[in-house]
């Protein structure tokens, strides 16, 4: 209550302009978050900041490419995926032939690992980039329980990248950071003890009521960690244990201790120089995967993110004030329904005639007929066409030594993958260059060179490539495009505006606020904040 309080004084004493910069910027990134689920009647602090903050109800991104790794690294870039690098989760590496993570980097090592990750494939800078080169003291951090998150977010030069390792139970970074953890955060994992802190004090399962338009049991939701409540949650080895959290709204709770952590022991926001956190709540999508959006446990997961916020709200009042901090919450996709639940379906997400296709059984089918056509008895199918997200790569070269063309190739793959009913369309290079369709735009502002595949894959809209169970995202439709944005902060004037947005707006809205110089060249755009405010 008192932080509602705190909210409405501050909107009411805005400044109409930005007399004083904030000490303390925070992005609030809510994976899988679409615009719907984002309500004023929300009791804690999402509500809190969607009724007193400046919500963009259009906002969309600006890319077909709708998964974690390019949906967090166009937030602070202020470019789409075409220009920063970041095309998906995954790319194909056309030299080595094989699918590589889009953070991963061998040179550098988790620290305390097995693997290494940075963003060396990120190919444009990041807000926190612009602050630390306007003013090197400026302090800039990066949380969240997914690598591909906190790194994007981070850009080239922050301070350090937080994520959970879920190998070793730690909260982490690399060495392209740090040569070593800090010492308040080798507490929160609990020193030396091969058993995290931090999983001290949770139950051993998750429980929730029945809630949404559906029974708690429904056919289609994943059975992983069980259907109904209550969900296992601390109990197993330590493996069982973190990925039994790590699929529960109970990963946000931890996330939230983390920042108030760091935030005090960094010093985050004590001096005149801005400093910037960015944080990623990963529930929504873990447990949203599993169960889909209208589920009981994604309803519970929402209930308690709420509740996050508003301790994260509390947490920086105490620390630095809300009238020093500048807000903005948005998401980097939304999420399809389960395609089966019937009651489900709207204008925006429509029932699919095709249901679910099982994405192995049809990428399995595509390398038989690949086979048959093309490499029998010589070669795999997969050493001539491979996938890596909604992109199909033909090697050239082996096209070409087996007596075919990859033209050839492309040409017959094009209408095998057309007749499939769950797909919409396969586009070809040649065709997303010369089409004036929206949705061929979206696509190219995905596509990364120099990993460009030879097929574009377009679902049917309504329908699901994946597996048997779940849901997913990926698709460029308004269900996995259309994302909250809201912004907080003094001088800017709360409510609810229609004007087109864009998640690649964020960075460049941002950096004039706080007196950084943005980069020639962003896609992104200069919000309205204020009325009294001009482009």
């Amino acid at each position: 209550m008192r932080i509602a309080t705190l909210l409405l004084v501050a909107t009411m004493l805005q400044a109409q302009a930005y007399a004083q910069q904030p000490r303390l910027v925070i992005l609030i990134a809510v994976d899988q978050l679409r615009s719907d689920r984002l309500t004023t009647e929300l009791p804690g602090g999402l509500g809190d900041l969607s009724r007193n903050g400046r919500m963009f109800s259009n906002a969309m991104l600006d890319h077909s490419a709708t998964s974690t790794c390019p949906g967090h690294a166009v937030m602070l870039t202020g470019v789409n995926p075409s220009r920063n690098g970041i095309g998906g989760n995954e790319y194909f590496d056309r030299q080595s032939w094989q699918t590589r993570y889009c953070v991963e980097d061998p040179e550098h090592p988790v620290i305390g690992g097995t693997e290494g990750r940075s963003p060396k494939r990120l190919q444009a800078t990041t807000l926190g980039d612009w602050m630390k080169a306007a003013d090197p003291t400026a302090r800039v951090f990066t949380l969240a329980a997914k690598d591909r998150a906190a790194i994007t977010l981070g850009g080239q030069y922050s301070d350090a990248s937080f994520w959970l390792d879920r190998e070793t139970g730690q909260f982490t970074s690399s060495s392209y950071y740090l040569e070593s953890l800090p010492g308040w955060l080798k507490s929160f994992n609990g020193g030396n003890s091969n058993q995290p802190a931090w999983l001290q004090g949770l139950p051993g399962e998750w429980t929730h009521p029945a809630l949404g338009p559906r029974p708690d049991s429904f056919e289609f939701e994943s059975d992983e960690f069980e259907r109904i409540s209550p969900h296992p949650l601390n109990s197993g080895d330590l493996e069982d244990r973190v990925n039994q959290i790590y699929a529960s709204p109970y990963i946000d709770q931890i996330v939230t201790s983390l920042a108030i952590e760091l935030i005090s022991q960094e010093g985050l926001g004590e001096d005149d120089t801005t400093d910037l956190l960015a944080l990623s709540y990963a529930a929504t999508d873990t447990v949203g995967h599993l169960y889909g959006p209208h589920s009981s446990e994604s309803m519970d997961t929402l209930r308690r993110l709420d509740v996050e916020i508003e301790r994260l709200l509390q947490a920086l009042d105490d620390h630095v004030g809300l009238d020093n901090i500048l807000i903005v919450l948005t998401s980097d996709h939304g999420v399809l329904p389960i395609p089966e639940d019937a009651s489900s379906a709207t204008a925006s997400a429509p029932a699919c005639l095709a249901e679910r296709t099982n994405a192995i059984e049809l990428i399995f089918s595509l390398w038989w007929e690949v086979y048959w056509s093309y490499t029998a008895p010589f070669t795999g199918p997969w050493n001539l066409v491979n996938f890596a997200e909604s992109q199909l790569y033909i090697n050239h070269s082996l096209a070409r030594e087996l007596g075919t063309t990859p033209e050839q190739i492309i040409a017959d793959l094009e209408g095998l993958l057309e007749a499939q009913p769950a797909i919409h369309a396969a586009w070809t290079a040649d065709e997303l260059r010369q089409s004036t369709n929206e949705h061929a735009r979206l696509i190219r502002n995905s596509l990364a060179p120099p990993n460009v595949g030879d097929l574009y894959l377009q679902t049917a809209e309504g329908c699901l490539v994946g597996g048997d169970t779940g849901t997913s995202h990926g698709s460029l439709y308004e269900y996995d495009r259309h994302v909250p944005l809201v912004f907080f902060g003094a001088g800017i004037s709360p409510g609810v505006t229609s004007e087109p947005a864009a998640t690649i707006d964020i960075a460049p809205t941002l950096a004039p606020m706080i007196n950084v110089p943005r980069p020639a060249g962003l896609q992104g755009k200069r919000l309205v904040l204020s009325p009294l405010e001009s482009q």
